[in-house]
């Protein structure tokens, strides 16, 4: 439901992260959704809405509530997270782990959901930010998506 309502507001973003791992087939769990919009008011104001309409709430590091009431309030922060009980949190990106956005709105993957498609970092991006902040638990997910990645290769796919 989460991404569906994204999807409906029209505005641009990229799931990356765990979770769009899991869509190109890692057998992996994760806890969260990390999306990236592109770091504008509009945009912002759009995904707090839809996000809000949900009933998530923006949350501190702390899981303390914050108040965020307009887009231009969202973009004062590179990131943002947002809980429902009973979901996993949404970890909202407006500065992105790699790359700009527009490079990384260039080579994204594509799914489709329902009569839309869902925008993906492509597999060379996940790589990337996985490097980028290389964890313990990245290393297992960093040898499926290279695996992945030169399958994809050898067909002529990204």
């Amino acid at each position: 439901d989460i991404l569906v309502a994204l999807a409906k507001t029209r505005i641009r973003f990229l799931v990356f992260g765990g979770f769009a791992e899991v869509l190109v087939g890692a057998p992996i769990q994760t806890v969260d959704l990390d999306i990236l919009i592109r770091r504008d008011t509009v945009g912002a104001e759009k995904a707090l809405g839809a996000l809000r309409q949900l009933g998530f709430q923006p949350v501190d590091n702390n899981g303390n509530a914050l108040r965020i009431e307009t887009g231009r309030d969202v973009i004062l922060f590179s990131q943002l997270r947002f809980v429902r009980r009973g979901s996993p949190a949404v970890d909202v990106f407006m500065k992105p782990p790699v790359a700009t956005f527009d490079a990384l709105w260039g080579r994204r993957r594509r799914l489709a959901l329902g009569n839309r498609s869902l925008a993906l970092f492509s597999i060379g991006d996940l790589l990337a930010a996985r490097r980028k902040f290389l964890r313990t638990k990245d290393i297992a997910r960093l040898a499926y998506l290279e695996d992945l990645a030169r399958d994809m290769k050898r067909r002529g796919r990204r």
